[in-house]
Formats: structure tokens, C-alpha cells, sequence
């Protein structure tokens, strides 16, 4: 596979073949049970585990956001308290629980923000817009100290800006970084398959800080909400493959640079 570099005149005006610094495989579809949290999350942590002890950069696709707990606190096992998270999305998913249940895609941040391995201020929760949010939500970071760049400041600011902000909170003190990624941090316009959420990214300031994250050493990403389809164009899909091949084309900048130190 050959990824040209998309950011000419953003970065040295070259091509990079991704796949001379890494090698890729599809490690398969996770086992599931729709509404057993404690036998999906247990699958998804072995596998994903697996991924991790074999120095893997694992991209994980598909889900709900729920799925952003195992997976980010099963590397947080490996990395206790050195872990730090770039969490795209329209809405912090940080409810303590959402009805009865404390595990579904509504709250996985408010878990790990209580996870021990974890320390909430190396969390960055980027994009955050829109009345889906609620002032608990917000309450719950400032509590427990995670950072949040709503989407009004990277329009304003510029993504450039807004991503070294982001890196500078979960760089600080960090061995490795992980992106996790909601199809609605993309404005309803860039993800019509999804809710219309209004005033969000676009498929550039997302593939931007994405590719910026990989760049400074990010290690594992998720994209999830890849919503059904309901039109012609698959368009979901095609956000997680571009988004793949930004981080993978940044991974693969990254090591062709420290081979060349």
C-alpha cells in the first residue's frame, strides 16, 4: 500500500511509503454479546492485550464508545498513571451512568476517570460541542481535572493550535499516548450517516490532528460510532479508512525520522 504524504507544504515535500517503516495485519473481528459488558469487555481486553505485549500499534474500528474503556484502561495496566488520551468527540461521554447502566457509550470516561491505573489530568477530550452535553458532564471534568477543547476554540484557534495544546496536556509525564476517536466530532456535513450533531470538524481539522498525533508518538487508535449505512456513499467507512492511513503515514514519518537520527 502506498500513502502519499497529504500535507505538502505542511510538512517536507516528499512521499512516504508507510509500509517500508511497518509491516500490517487484520487481527479479526472481537467476540460479542450484545448488552454482556463483562464478556465483551473481557474479550475485547484479551485481544487488544495481545496486541499490546506483541509492540503492536493496534487501530481498533467499529463499536460503540463504549468500548474506549477496556481498550484505554488495558493499555493503562501496562502504563499505570502514564497514559494519555486524546478523546475526539462532540460530547464528553463522562455521565457516572447513564439510566442503570455505568458501562454503556455514555460513560466510559466518567469509568475511566476512576480507573486506578489512570490520572484523569492526562486526558484531553477535543471538539466538544453542542445541547447533547450536559452541565454534569462538564462538572465531572473539571472535578476530576481533565482538559477540555471545545470545538468553538478550534475554529476560532486553528487546529494547529488546538492539537499542541492537546499533546501538551497528554505528553506531560506520559509513556504512551492513545487516540480515540467518535465519528460525531465530525460535523453532521463530514458524517451524515451519524446523529446531526451541528458545528463540528471537518474531515481535514480531524485528519490533521490525528496525523500531528501519530507524529509525536501516539500508539494506538480507535474510531467508533461507524454507523450503518443509509445511503450510497458508505461515508463512515471511509472516515476510518483515511483516518487509519493518517495515523499510520504519521507512525511511519515518525520511525523513518528516528531511523535517520
Amino acid at each position: 500500500m502506498h500513502f502519499n504524504n497529504p500535507y505538502t507544504g505542511y510538512l517536507p515535500d516528499f512521499d512516504i511509503d508507510s509500509f517500508e517503516h511497518l509491516t500490517d495485519g487484520d487481527y479479526g473481528d472481537v467476540a460479542v454479546q450484545n448488552g454482556n459488558y463483562e464478556f465483551t469487555f473481557a474479550q475485547i481486553r484479551e485481544r487488544y492485550g495481545e496486541l499490546l505485549d506483541a509492540k503492536c500499534v493496534p487501530i481498533v474500528l467499529g463499536g460503540d464508545h463504549g468500548i474506549a474503556y477496556p481498550l484505554i484502561s488495558e493499555m493503562a495496566k501496562r502504563h499505570p498513571k502514564k497514559v494519555g488520551v486524546l478523546h475526539f468527540d462532540a460530547h464528553l461521554d463522562n455521565y457516572d451512568n447513564f439510566g442503570d447502566d455505568k458501562y454503556s457509550r455514555c460513560s466510559p470516561f466518567f469509568q475511566l476517570y476512576n480507573d486506578p491505573n489512570m490520572d484523569a489530568t492526562k486526558i484531553a477530550h477535543i471538539g466538544i460541542r453542542g445541547p447533547r452535553n450536559h452541565q454534569q458532564e462538564y462538572r465531572n471534568a473539571r472535578k476530576y481535572g481533565a482538559t477540555v477543547i471545545p470545538c468553538r476554540e478550534i475554529k476560532e484557534e486553528g487546529w494547529k493550535a488546538a492539537i499542541k495544546k492537546a499533546l501538551a496536556v497528554v505528553s506531560k509525564d506520559t509513556e504512551v499516548i492513545y487516540i480515540t476517536i467518535c465519528a460525531d466530532s465530525l460535523d453532521a456535513a463530514y458524517m451524515p450517516q451519524g446523529p446531526q450533531d451541528m458545528g463540528g470538524l471537518t474531515s481535514y481539522e480531524l485528519l490533521s490532528m490525528v496525523h500531528e498525533a501519530a507524529l509525536a508518538g501516539a500508539c494506538s487508535l480507535d474510531f467508533v460510532e461507524i454507523y450503518p449505512e443509509n445511503g450510497t456513499l458508505q461515508t463512515a467507512s471511509h472516515v476510518g479508512c483515511w483516518l487509519a492511513l493518517y495515523f499510520l503515514n504519521g507512525v511511519a514519518e515518525r520511525r523513518m525520522k528516528l531511523e535517520n537520527k
